[in-house]
């Protein structure tokens, strides 16, 4: 009714993931540059050695920057997150990792996050042109059984480098970096670590399984990490909204007691196919590791 508020339900639920999200926003507060949205949800996760489950909800508020400081702040958007949540570890494999099984119960984190974002990407469903930074710190410790933070950057950027009739050949490029740590000896838990691998990360390897791992090759997941995808996407048939991609991917987790070393990225390259369909895109992808190790596969397709 012309107010931009917006309600959602959303119910998703297969064998590896349940979701369930309400959620309302307002993007102008009694008419104000404010934003304010206000979530609950519960979503579960069946990994390959645990279950993971959250309950809870959170409140985000945000302000346009350009209202503060002018022009030279257009594009760019602050704001903060207060997330109160209930996580829940089990049903942990007896082939887990130790670190894996020491997280086996529930804790209740109280977290707030700021974030900055400037935005000024053209299409966020099938970009072309512009960019878009990322920067947010999550610290847990207001209240709750979880004391750490978390700080991630992400740079993408899509450049048209040739226009056809109806589309354009683009340049793509992203990366991400995070890293975490705990305020006290404890280590980083299990549902904040960085577990990289599959199609929104280094592609050519299996969902989750780059980063640490213990003697036995189990993964436990990283305190810190960085991932570079880079894309060339062209058309296939424009009219049909279908795109082909290839694309060259590098990225790895670090433990405690590791920083990032970037001899010991691992590296993929593929090829795939993207479908603006009218219920939204659709990825195949298929990836190639350069650096394959012992026991992995040479060649992933995901979807």
């Amino acid at each position: 009714m012309g107010t931009g508020r917006k309600a959602n339900l959303e119910v998703d639920i297969g064998n590896r993931r349940d979701n369930m999200v309400v959620s309302f926003s307002d993007p102008r507060v009694f008419d104000s540059q404010w934003s304010l949205g206000i979530d609950l949800l519960r979503t579960e996760r069946n990994y390959d050695d645990y279950d993971q489950t959250q309950l809870g909800g959170g409140i985000t508020a945000g302000y346009d920057m350009a209202e503060l400081f002018g022009s030279w702040a257009k594009d760019m958007r602050f704001s903060t997150r207060y997330q109160l949540v209930d996580v829940e570890i089990d049903n942990v494999s007896p082939d887990a990792a130790e670190l894996v099984k020491s997280e086996v119960g529930k804790s209740l984190v109280s977290s707030l996050t700021p974030s900055l974002v400037r935005n000024t990407i053209n299409n966020p469903l099938d970009p072309s042109n512009g960019s878009r930074q990322t920067l947010s710190v999550k610290y847990a410790g207001l209240g709750g059984d979880e004391e750490f933070y978390l700080i991630e950057a992400i740079n993408q950027i899509y450049h048209p480098l040739v226009k056809f009739t109806a589309s354009e050949l683009v340049f793509s490029l992203r990366t991400r970096i995070g890293y975490g740590e705990t305020f006290n000896d404890d280590t980083l838990p299990l549902f904040e670590r960085f577990f990289p691998g599959g199609i929104n990360s280094v592609r050519g390897f299996k969902n989750r399984t780059l980063g640490p791992k213990d003697s036995n090759g189990r993964e436990f997941g990283g305190t810190k990490q960085l991932v570079n995808n880079i894309e060339l996407i062209f058309p296939i048939a424009p009219s049909a909204g279908l795109k082909g991609v290839i694309f060259h991917d590098i990225g790895e987790a670090f433990d405690d007691n590791q920083s990032i070393d970037f001899g010991e990225l691992r590296q993929a390259v593929g090829y795939g196919i993207r479908w603006t369909s009218p219920l939204g895109p659709i990825r195949i992808e298929f990836g190639y590791p350069i650096d394959k190790e012992e026991g992995e596969s040479s060649f992933v397709t995901q979807f």
